[in-house]
Formats: C-alpha cells, structure tokens, sequence
C-alpha cells in the first residue's frame, strides 16, 4: 500500500485530530509541513493541491482527500490499527453525532473567532499598522465566514457579538459532553472511538487558551481530557508539535480573556 502523505500545521485544531487518529493506529505517513504563519497555505503549489488554500489534506496514491472528519473516516477504513468506529450501529451513530458536532459550528465560526479574539489577532495587529495593510489581509482570507469573524474581531474584541455566542456555544457543548461522560468512559462508548479524537483539540485549543475553567466543575470532561493526555498518541500528535511561540500568543491572551469569558457566562446563566 502507498504511504499516505499528510499536508498539515501543529496548531491547526483539524490537522491535530488527524495526527491523534494517525498515532493511534500506527499508520506510517509522510509528512508534508504548511507553515500557515509564513503563508505557505497560498502557494500556488499547495493551491493546486487544495484550492481552498487551507489544511489538512491528504493525499494516497492519485486520492486527494480534503476535511478532517472525511480524512479520519478514510483512515479508520484503509489502515489497520486501533478500530475507532464502532460495528454496533448505534454506536457509530453516536460517534458521527459528536464529530458532526464539530463540523456543523464548533470549528467554524466559533473556535476560528475565539482563536482570533483571544491570541491571534494581537500578532496580526503588530503587522497589519496601516487600514490598507488590514484591508489587504481581509481580502486575503478566502473563505468568507473566517474573513467576516476576523473584521469583527479586528474592531469588537471582546464585545464582538460572534465572540460571545461561541463562548456560549463551546460551553453548551460542554455541558452535551459532561452528561455522556458521566454516563460511559467515552464519548461514543466504553471504548475510545473518532468522536473523542474529533473532539479532542477543541477542548485541547480552549485550555491553550486558558479557558480550562470551563470544565473544573464538570467531572466527566475532567476525567476524559486528563486520561486523552495520558495516552502515547497524545505526545506524537499534539505535545510534540505544538510550537512554543504559538502556546505563548495563546497563554498570554489567555490571562486577559479568563475574567471577560467569565462575565459571559454569568450574564447567559442569569
């Protein structure tokens, strides 16, 4: 069988999920870095790859596979390893229920914005000094939901109405995920399956962030996110490549967010 060859960036959320599904089945891949922070997602090489000029992407013999869910689907069919989608058919359902999930909001637009809000706008401000520079940054981002949530973020910070209905959303997400939590190891089951690796980085992206709070009180995640970090895929798929530069951008606006999340989330219980 040819070597899969995996098109990826450490702090991309999608590109951890696959990495995490790619160690715990040992499947050998090559890999194929896009430094996203250097622009290398819109070279004209990498764009005829993947016109969208976004990763992860996938490629095995002459199959170019786009999105993470769709990448990880593949992978759990065409290597073996570790079985992370259930046979039970209703277990399977449950695990496509959760990585759906992710992809029908939590990714876009609400880890995007509270990514952006949070850490990353504070390192395109430094660049972006002149309207025309903004300008021309916002009409470099080429899908439209990520353009109009960094125009929003670039002017409202904190009090973007997108920032707040994310930090609304991730934590009614993780109210959905205590309770089945409390009710079974895993998410899908009593076995871990593409539904906790799926969701894994986004709650991995909102302790970056400093939001681990979000889940003190909730016993379930705790224990799921605590026993994620324990197991071996998690160093090759996540601890190692993360870059140091990145988790300071996300720490260090991580302490100023803490206070303001907080007042959210007191004003959308009361």
């Amino acid at each position: 069988m040819e070597i899969l060859k995996l098109y990826d960036f450490a702090e991309s959320v999608c590109c951890q999920k696959i990495r995490l599904v790619i160690a715990e089945k040992g499947v050998k891949i090559e890999e194929c870095p896009v430094p996203l922070d250097q622009g290398a997602q819109y070279d004209p090489l990498f764009l005829k790859i993947n016109p969208k000029g976004i990763v992860p992407v996938a490629v095995h013999g002459d199959q170019i596979i786009l999105e993470s869910s769709v990448i990880n689907e593949y992978i759990e069919e065409t290597f073996d390893g570790l079985q992370l989608m259930p046979t039970d058919p209703a277990a399977r359902a449950r695990t496509r229920y959760w990585s759906l999930l992710v992809d029908q909001g939590i990714h876009n637009p609400h880890t995007t914005v509270v990514s952006f809000v949070i850490a990353l706008r504070y390192a395109f401000l430094a660049e972006l000094d002149t309207p025309e520079k903004m300008n021309a940054h916002l009409d470099s981002v080429r899908d439209p939901i990520s353009r109009e949530m960094q125009r929003q973020g670039f002017i409202d910070g904190y009090e973007s109405a997108a920032f707040k209905i994310a930090i609304e959303a991730f934590d009614s997400l993780l109210i959905e995920m205590n309770g089945s939590l409390d009710e079974s190891a895993w998410l899908a089951g009593d076995s871990p399956t593409l539904a906790d690796f799926n969701l894994a980085p986004y709650i991995h992206r909102l302790d970056c962030l400093g939001l681990s709070f979000m889940w003190e009180h909730r016993k379930g995640i705790a224990r799921w996110y605590s026993e994620l970090k324990q197991r071996d895929s998690w160093n090759a798929a996540i601890k190692k490549p993360h870059i140091d530069k990145w988790l300071e951008l996300m720490h260090m606006g991580g302490e100023e967010a803490v206070p303001k999340v907080k007042a959210i989330l007191d004003r959308s219980s009361t």
